[in-house]
């Protein structure tokens, strides 16, 4: 078997498996980059560490929340780093990537480009919902509708026994939730948050779904003055600050639910929706998602690691000799038919 790394190049988190013996890789998709001269001068964990030991000398940034063509130079370097960190002295290996349901042909094969000149030998595309069925060890034998709410980009698949019949893409997901609550806190309290706090306030207190235990959190905000305050939000705000993206999540679930071919409506909806990505754990977007549509909704064990569980899957079962293009979608969902499947 070819050597070959998975990777699911997501806005917030870079994730890796490499077969044959290599590393597993969880890195923040996060660059440190100078105040001073603007230079990026590290990526990962390592510029995580740098700004939390600089005394603000350093920037976070996250250049792929608006897709991996937003820094190209960049996504590049990444790449080339995953490949230096498994195989290092090895030109002959193979890169299989997720990708959103929404990237056009031209643009997979632009992504290719940006691959092979990070140093692989080929480069294959998958989309992030059926990596993530794979991942999570479903048969593709049978009908499903798969949702992966990732960092950017929302991605529904339509599958009908083992075929790929539809698919839908929204730039609405994990990053628009954050920025939502942002601008809510901004609009209600009248403070600027940053990313980070944003995102700490969805993880600990985000909701979007009435039951259990009200919760509450103090933050600390920037004033139009730039003096710094502090308040208390509770999670029965967060309705109101996440109403927007929520909606766009729910509109195109409905859309799919829409185009499910007559043959396969009563499989599908019997296994329900299948939910993954690091948005599906957003408190209560399941029974959110299965109080509007009446379809049960499943949210899988590991979400944020369905993806790149999938492709190292995928990778195992590849052919050696594969000509249908840069996308293997439709080969997946092959190669999972023998897998051990639920």
């Amino acid at each position: 078997m070819r050597k070959g790394i998975g990777i699911d190049f997501g806005s917030y988190m870079i994730r890796a498996n490499a077969s044959m013996g290599g590393n597993v890789l969880c890195e923040p998709a996060m660059v440190a980059v100078d105040r001073t001269t603007g230079e990026e001068v590290k990526f990962g964990n390592a510029a995580k560490r740098l700004i939390s030991e600089s005394s603000g000398a350093f920037s976070p940034q996250y250049p792929f929340v608006e897709g991996v063509f937003a820094n190209a130079p960049l996504a590049e370097r990444v790449l080339t780093w995953c490949h230096t960190q498994n195989f290092p002295m090895d030109g002959d290996v193979r890169a299989l990537l997720s990708i959103p349901c929404g990237f056009t042909p031209e643009e997979e094969s632009e992504f290719a480009e940006i691959v092979y000149r990070a140093g692989y030998r080929e480069c294959y595309c998958v989309y992030s919902p059926i990596a993530a069925l794979i991942g999570s060890g479903y048969s593709m034998e049978k009908s499903y509708i798969a949702v992966d709410i990732g960092c950017y980009t929302t991605d529904v698949v339509i599958i009908s026994e083992g075929e790929l019949v539809n698919r839908f893409c929204i730039d609405k997901a994990g990053y628009a939730f954050t920025q939502a609550i942002a601008s809510y806190i901004r609009r209600k309290n009248r403070l600027g948050v940053g990313y980070q706090m944003a995102e700490d306030i969805k993880r600990k207190i985000g909701t979007v779904w009435v039951e259990g235990e009200r919760r509450q959190m103090e933050i600390v905000g920037r004033a139009s003055d730039n003096s710094m305050h502090r308040t208390v939000i509770s999670s029965d705000e967060m309705f109101e600050a996440l109403e927007e993206p929520c909606a766009a999540v729910l509109e195109v679930v409905c859309e799919a639910l829409s185009k499910i071919p007559t043959e396969s409506v009563k499989e599908a909806f019997k296994n329900g929706i299948i939910l993954s990505g690091g948005g599906a754990l957003l408190e209560g977007i399941d029974r959110m998602i299965y109080g509007v549509t009446g379809v049960k909704c499943h949210r899988v064990s590991n979400p944020e690691f369905a993806v790149v569980n999938g492709l190292e899957k995928i990778l195992t079962k590849l052919p050696e000799q594969i000509h249908n293009g840069p996308n293997v979608s439709s080969i997946a969902l092959k190669t999972n038919s023998y897998l051990d499947a639920k």
